[in-house]
């Protein structure tokens, strides 16, 4: 359901936007380095990267906010996470 909702925050982005993923779970793992443009390859270069992510335990939001608002860029966060409880054995 996570990979979903974010694919389709991707595809409707605007063409001009930038854009970095951030995955946490104990530790965080960034997509690139810095915001990157969507334009040209970079949104199917990120949709890839969403399909490829795998969704572990562990919420490590403090690290991951640091990490993603270091860019001064950076106006908008969608913070995406599955609680506890949803997910089933």
């Amino acid at each position: 359901m996570l990979k979903k909702e974010l694919s389709r925050i991707l595809r409707e982005l605007p063409e001009d936007s930038r854009v970095n993923i951030v995955s946490f779970a104990r530790t965080f793992h960034a997509w690139k380095k810095e915001l990157h443009p969507l334009a040209g390859p970079g949104r199917e270069e990120a949709l890839k990267f969403v399909q490829k992510l795998d969704c572990n335990w562990g919420t490590n939001i403090y690290d991951t906010l640091e990490f993603s608002l270091s860019d001064r860029r950076v106006d908008t966060i969608f913070l995406l996470s599955v609680p506890a409880g949803v997910v089933s054995w």
